[in-house]
């Protein structure tokens, strides 16, 4: 009787860790990759802003890098009521509703191979020009593999700095205010671009030297 306990005991343990190994694999082949967003403020007139991902991969094989993009995206609030005011919106111009036009990119060049668990970091650099403004609450990073699967980071919230990219705010204007009118966008495929401009921006702050990184 013992050894029979002993035995069942043996095969329940045995098949909890094949159950888990198997869900790890599964895991693995989910979320082959794994992203790290962060972000840099800068205020020595270099540069604006950076917005930073350090890529890991977490499965036992390697992966192809393809693409890496950053691209901000609306709050989920802000996206149910545009839905709601405009039921009859075509699926393929949901994205003009969910994200910013504005797409970021991280990498140049060549695909990048990355071994198991080797870590790579990625970077864009935001310069004052008007293109670079963000004005969306949130950003995450995406990463396009080689097998032809995209990977989503976490999100994360916009500095409130970026909203004033390119209206000249320099270091000299730190007390500045402005007054920003938008665009007038014109049907649903220009209407992210028209919220690239929003209706009134009215804000004061102070430029310093030194840099913010924020993660």
């Amino acid at each position: 009787m013992e050894i029979n306990t002993i035995l069942k005991f043996a095969g329940v343990i045995t098949a909890l860790v094949a159950t888990l190994f198997a869900l790890r694999k599964l895991h693995q082949w989910v979320h082959p990759i794994h992203i790290e967003p962060s972000y840099t403020i800068f205020f020595d007139n270099s540069h604006l802003g950076e917005i930073c991902a350090k890529i890991i991969n977490r499965s036992a094989e390697s992966q192809y890098i393809l693409r890496c993009s950053a691209r901000g995206i609306y709050s989920l609030p802000y996206i149910l009521m545009s839905h709601i005011r405009n039921p009859l919106i075509r699926p393929s111009l949901y994205p003009n509703v969910w994200y910013s036009p504005v797409v970021f990119g991280l990498m140049k060049g060549e695909p990048i191979k990355l071994e198991p668990h080797q870590p790579v970091e990625l970077s864009c650099k935001l310069f004052d020009h008007p293109l670079n403004a963000m004005f969306t609450p949130y950003f995450f990073v995406e990463v396009e593999l080689s097998s032809g699967r995209t990977v989503r980071s976490k999100k994360l919230q916009t500095p409130e700095r970026w909203k004033y990219i390119g209206l000249g705010l320099t270091k000299n204007e730190s007390n500045k205010r402005v007054k920003h009118r938008p665009l007038k966008s014109a049907g649903w495929t220009s209407l992210s671009l028209g919220r690239l401009h929003e209706r009134y921006v009215l804000q004061t702050y102070r430029i310093d030297r030194g840099e913010l990184h924020v993660k």
